[in-house]
């Protein structure tokens, strides 16, 4: 009886944690919007992923598989300051990092580029992107493999 007591109650408990879970991956990160450790962005074929890495690093990768032999591309923003870290689309069209104190440890410096909305894109061609609201690139990862 004890056992199917503790079944149910992890049963209940697991189905309460994944409801309450805001993590939903997409392929774009909207102005306004964070990217917490341990969240990525997929491209829409889900082959290519940009974590926030819970180093402070954010890092693009040819496969699910998080490992150092499939990264593309990196913030090299490891260790720079003290977790948790996020990844923030600031309304000014900046891209940046910034650490448990809300100190910046790496952007892509284009605060005022483009149009506003700003949002990233993980592309289908490996690419990571940042256009601006007239959908042109202001940035990029560079990372493209054709």
């Amino acid at each position: 009886m004890t056992t199917l007591y503790l079944y149910c109650l992890l049963f209940i408990v697991s189905g309460c944690i994944e409801m309450f879970s805001t993590f939903n991956p997409s392929d774009k990160l909207q102005n306004g919007a964070i990217l917490y450790q341990e969240e990525y962005l997929r491209s829409t074929n889900e082959a290519y992923y940009a974590i926030m890495q819970r180093d402070g690093n954010f890092v693009v990768y040819t496969s699910r598989d998080f490992s150092p032999v499939n990264a593309q591309w990196s913030s090299n923003s490891a260790g720079k300051d003290q977790q948790p870290f996020h990844l923030m689309m600031q309304n000014n069209g900046n891209l940046v990092i910034r650490d448990v104190n809300n100190k910046a440890i790496w952007s892509t410096h284009t605060a005022g580029i483009g149009a506003k909305p700003h949002h990233l894109i993980m592309q289908i061609d490996r690419n990571l992107v940042l256009y601006d609201g007239n959908h042109q690139p202001i940035w990029a990862s560079n990372t493209t493999k054709w």
